[in-house]
């Protein structure tokens, strides 16, 4: 245990760790230092990239809950339509056993009470469908995700699932910081660096294939300064020769649009 004593405020702070070799300088420097940045990547891992949220599952409830298709719809007009085809084949059978009847050695009477059978049970799937029918009418075509996920426990795949999501989270939060030391190369002023990255990022644009070639094209920025650090990290980005994550690997070239 080191023991950080604040003469100052007279307040002292305990360090705990299993490397006895170092000096305790050398030590509890970096440990004492580390508190305040890894705060503020925890507050932006919340804040920018939702480090606590589960894909279907919310730590709060939203004021406006997302929708998503009913899947009870999907389900019913399966049943319907399962249904109308049993219906159309025994009305077909009703047609067709008549003919039959030459060749069979069955009985006029025998063949009345299996039409009569044959009869009421279609009678009793036309009532079903129709009170199918009236249920899917009455059914909304959106629903919030809350009521599909009711009830349900998470499984192996959500846990896969939010492996999946932090994996992306992560890999945009590392990218995010290989563009932040690009742009210090064109943009000196670190206190408002990121909110510069974020207007660029977001900014507005076009994307254009011409001759084999994928061109993101940013609108104008009205801004000098900032136009310019975002001219300089364009030119970084290209001569980094950035192709398309896909089988054509279509080369990809950034540029900022002139003002008219």
């Amino acid at each position: 245990m080191i023991v950080l004593w604040r003469l100052a405020t007279n307040k002292k702070s305990a360090l705990y760790t299993n490397d006895f070799g170092s000096p305790t300088e050398q030590l509890a420097g970096p440990m004492a230092r580390r508190w305040g940045a890894q705060e503020n990547i925890f507050q932006k891992m919340m804040r920018r990239y939702n480090l606590n949220y589960h894909p279907g599952y919310y730590l709060e409830e939203l004021i406006d809950q997302p929708l998503v298709d009913n899947p009870q719809i999907k389900k019913l007009k399966k049943t319907i339509k399962k249904l109308e085809l049993s219906i159309i084949r025994d009305k077909s059978n009703l047609a067709t056993r008549l003919l039959n009847l030459k060749n069979a050695n069955i009985s006029v009477e025998k063949y009345r009470k299996r039409q009569v059978k044959l009869l009421g049970e279609i009678r009793e799937r036309e009532k079903e469908l129709d009170r199918l029918k009236q249920e899917l009418v009455s059914l909304p075509p959106k629903i919030s995700i809350l009521e599909v996920l009711a009830g349900k426990k998470m499984s192996q795949f959500d846990l896969e699932k939010k492996k999946i999501y932090d994996v992306i989270q992560i890999a945009a939060y590392n990218s995010e910081q290989m563009l932040l030391d690009l742009l210090k190369k064109h943009y000196h002023n670190n206190r408002d660096i990121e909110q510069i990255l974020d207007k660029i990022i977001n900014h507005g644009g076009s994307i254009k294939l011409y001759n084999g070639k994928l061109y993101v094209l940013l609108d104008p920025i009205a801004t000098p300064r900032y136009r310019q650090a975002a001219v300089g990290l364009c030119q970084e980005i290209n001569q980094m020769q950035p192709k398309t994550n896909d089988r054509f690997g279509f080369p990809i070239f950034f540029k900022v649009r002139k003002q008219d």
